[in-house]
């Protein structure tokens, strides 16, 4: 019979297993979902107004975030757009690399946004999801199934098989 401390640990951490899984899943469809509807925004001519790199963080947690905003007009009215792609801005472990992304953008340029035509308070100079963010939720999910599978072998003893499970 397997304690019932055990037996809980196990149903908790397959849990939260399934839990994160499904959330880099979830996630992972509504960065598809936004990827192809932004297929269909329309460009606007924009016009850089400032860039800048700034950092954030202490420690190992340091990064660079390059930060660009520019102005474009719809239907008449003004707005000021900050996202480059779609999803959180981009961020760098190494302020030169922040800084060669940002020179891409230099202040005064004319530049195309991409217009969400429901909602012109949305848009992007890139249609594209940053690259790595697809990645870290993969990389996500793969921890959480890693850790429900380490948590039955080293807790469920004959969920694998007899004797199967390890001794700590």
């Amino acid at each position: 019979m397997i304690d019932p401390v055990v037996q809980w640990s196990v149903i908790g951490l397959l849990a939260l297993a399934v839990m994160a899984t499904l959330v880099c899943a979830w996630r992972l469809r509504q960065l598809r979902r936004l990827v192809s509807a932004c297929a269909h925004w329309r460009p606007v001519e924009a016009r850089i107004a400032s860039v800048r790199v700034e950092h954030r963080g202490r420690g190992e947690g340091l990064h660079y975030l390059a930060l660009v905003a520019y102005d474009y007009a719809v239907g008449g009215a003004t707005y000021r757009g900050e996202a480059v792609t779609l999803g959180p801005p981009r961020t760098f472990e190494f302020q030169r690399r922040a800084e060669r992304f940002a020179a891409r953008y230099a202040v005064g340029a004319p530049v195309t946004a991409w217009v969400d035509p429901g909602d012109a308070r949305l848009a992007v100079l890139e249609r594209r999801a940053p690259y790595r963010t697809p990645l870290v939720i993969a990389l996500v999910a793969l921890w959480a199934v890693t850790l429900g599978g380490i948590a039955i072998l080293l807790f469920a003893p004959g969920v694998v098989g007899p004797g199967a499970a390890l001794r700590l």
